[in-house]
């Protein structure tokens, strides 16, 4: 079984995979934290981090159990630069975020850093708790230059659409498989200043505090100047859902020993 929830659901299918004599792997999506501290406590047969930071603090937080470093990945024949812009009728430039509308993804300050901007529109992408509440403000902060859509299909023509990709959740957060899908149709990413966001963007995009609105805002006005090539198409295809396939692959033939 390769479990992907909390730690209840962890805990249950610890029991099934005990009566059944099968083995359990648990994915670290949760991020560091106390959830994936109690899925490492109850002693999976492998543990899944998608980081090497993870990775590290999994092996620091746990005695004994299988750490194997396995990414998300991105399907880089979707979202690729050749796809067609979607028409969004938003000024140009177009800084696009694509995410949960909830208090971890930080989207209240990436509205504020935009609006601090001047000029250039902000689309938003996702669904959540928050969306009223990030609605007014962007419509108040951001005037004629702010959007939400939810989508569910066809978002490589979003990301094609904008200019720069930005997401800031807290440092907590596991992974953002968003900033693949934003790199592998080529654009650049600005992502709050961490080791995780780090390691999975390297040199396609830049890092901010983004409680620091000027410093955010700079960043922004910075990734547009800048000329980013190849390198965030370069960066994405090290992510390819074949490559990350192959390892989920060895790893459950190694547990089973088929």
């Amino acid at each position: 079984i390769f479990c992907l929830n909390g730690e209840w659901a962890v805990l249950m299918c610890l029991f099934w995979t005990f009566w059944h004599k099968a083995k359990l792997v648990v994915g670290g999506f949760s991020g560091p934290g106390w959830t994936d501290r109690l899925n490492l406590f109850f002693h999976p047969d492998a543990f899944v981090a998608l980081t090497d930071f993870q990775k590290n603090w999994a092996q620091k937080n746990s005695i004994g159990v299988r750490v194997e470093k396995i990414p998300n990945g991105v399907d880089v024949l979707v979202f690729n630069p050749d796809v067609k812009p979607i028409k969004t009728n938003l000024p140009r430039p177009i800084f696009l975020c694509v995410a949960a509308f909830e208090k971890n993804k930080g989207i209240e300050k990436t509205i504020r850093a935009v609006a601090a901007a001047q000029k250039g529109s902000l689309l938003l992408i996702g669904l959540g708790s928050l969306e009223n509440e990030l609605s007014k403000l962007g419509r108040n902060l951001l005037p004629g230059r702010f959007k939400i859509e939810k989508v569910f299909e066809k978002r490589s023509s979003y990301y094609a659409a904008c200019d720069v990709f930005t997401m800031t959740p807290i440092s907590a957060e596991s992974f953002g498989m968003v900033y693949l899908e934003a790199m592998a149709v080529g654009k650049p990413v600005v992502a709050t200043d961490d080791a995780i966001r780090r390691e999975i963007i390297e040199e396609a995009g830049l890092f901010v505090n983004p409680d620091n609105t000027r410093e955010y805002t700079n960043a922004l006005q910075l990734a547009l100047e800048k000329n980013w090539g190849d390198k965030p198409r370069i960066q994405a295809r090290k992510f390819s859902w074949e490559e990350v396939a192959k390892k989920y692959d060895q790893l459950f033939h190694n547990l089973t020993g088929l």
